[in-house]
């Protein structure tokens, strides 16, 4: 198992679990806990649907924004109409850490 110190002050006979480090950096980045990042990025098929997530892909938390690219403008203006769905669905899975609250959609270059 791969440890990692607790974050704060360094206590070198107290590792934590590099999970437990990890979901408090994602906390202090805003990202959420470990298990909105587990929903959103291991189970974005299960929330979107295998259609949409063959198309349209997580790519990063910003705060309260979920980034996502879609791989064509098509699969974009999809993803903005199932928007307000998708956040619920979040919002109910990732219960009871706070999901993100808001999608920005971006077309993969």
């Amino acid at each position: 198992m791969i440890y990692m110190t607790r974050p704060g002050p360094a206590v070198a006979s107290e590792p934590a679990p590099l999970s437990r480090s990890l979901g408090v950096l994602a906390k202090r980045l805003g990202a959420g806990g470990p298990g909105v990042l587990s929903v959103v990025f291991s189970k974005w098929d299960t929330v979107v649907g295998e259609a949409v997530a063959a198309h349209v892909q997580p790519k990063l938390i910003e705060g309260e924004t979920l980034v996502v690219t879609a791989d064509h403008p098509a699969w974009a203006t999809q993803a903005r109409r199932i928007a307000p769905q998708v956040m619920a669905r979040l919002a109910e899975m990732c219960d009871p850490e706070p999901a993100p609250k808001n999608m920005r959609i971006t077309v993969k270059a």
